[in-house]
């Protein structure tokens, strides 16, 4: 704000542009939405693109909540700690989105609609699910902050159910790095209603 250049003119038009073209769109909430990934109610999926800030070596990581097929809750952000590796970048963001969906539930239970089943987290890293559902224990992860094996009681207690999705059909993928056009609208097709 202090310095304003020609490129931050030019995104600020591009922004103000796509929201021009998008004003139509809406989030349609609906019971029997025929959401291919919608087994319960409330669903999320969770992604990170390792090491992605070339200045600090933090990985970018998001992740989307979904209620009857539409978000309600989505995050994208530089991860706090930095991962050595992907796995612990995609674990230490499912850690992150397990917090947002136990905060979510305990939401929808104050508005008399409690979650039965477990919620369903999707994750596109095998390495990441398999250190969450504790099955992996080896010296790479030990140096993992205790505060992200949190994920681990989530998944033991039943509130949470890790589930694999392919990369190509994860619905965090948007918040974690810039998309092709095609891709970025099949997304945007998937939550939102013209």
């Amino acid at each position: 704000m202090s310095a304003p250049q020609e490129a931050h003119y030019n995104a600020a038009v591009r922004v103000l542009r796509y929201l021009y073209t998008t004003k139509s769109y809406k989030l349609v909430f609906a019971r029997k939405s025929g959401f291919k990934h919608q087994g319960q109610e409330l669903t999320a999926f969770t992604d990170s693109t390792w090491n992605t800030c070339p200045d600090t070596s933090k990985s970018r990581g998001g992740h989307v909540l979904l209620l009857w097929g539409s978000p309600i809750l989505w995050v994208s952000k530089l991860q706090t700690i930095t991962a050595l590796s992907s796995c612990e970048a995609e674990y230490v963001q499912a850690c992150l989105a397990a917090r947002d969906v136990v905060w979510v539930r305990r939401i929808l239970k104050d508005l008399l609609l409690p979650q039965q089943l477990p919620t369903q987290l999707y994750i596109d890293n095998q390495s990441a699910m398999k250190l969450a559902k504790h099955l992996m224990t080896k010296p790479a992860s030990r140096h993992i902050l205790l505060r992200y094996h949190w994920l681990r009681e989530q998944v033991r207690e039943k509130i949470l159910k890790l589930a694999y999705v392919k990369t190509d059909d994860n619905l965090a993928d948007p918040f974690t790095k810039v998309l092709p056009k095609c891709k970025f609208q099949k997304f945007v097709n998937t939550w939102l209603k013209a």
